[in-house]
């Protein structure tokens, strides 16, 4: 993964959460309308946000005509994520 500008970002309507970034692939999981999504890039690979959903911290990929992004998350050389 080749990350761009991160965002957070919320579904606009019940989406699926996919396993691959293409119509036929494997659901994860339905997302319902507002979930709220890391994005992390506003790059899209066929039309797909690679994200995680915040509330289940499952990894996946989401439509991005699904996806309204809602605030920049401010770059960092220092990881988000800390080894626990």
């Amino acid at each position: 993964i080749v990350l761009g500008q991160s965002y957070l970002a919320v579904t606009t309507q019940k989406a699926n959460l996919r396993d691959m970034p293409e119509k036929g692939s494997e659901v994860l999981d339905l997302l319902q309308a507002n979930s709220q999504l890391f994005v992390y890039s506003s790059e899209t690979t066929s039309g797909y946000y690679n994200v995680i959903d915040i509330e289940s911290d499952q990894e996946g990929w989401v439509h991005s005509s699904l996806v309204k992004l809602v605030k920049e998350i401010p770059k960092s050389d220092v990881s988000p994520f800390s080894p626990e």
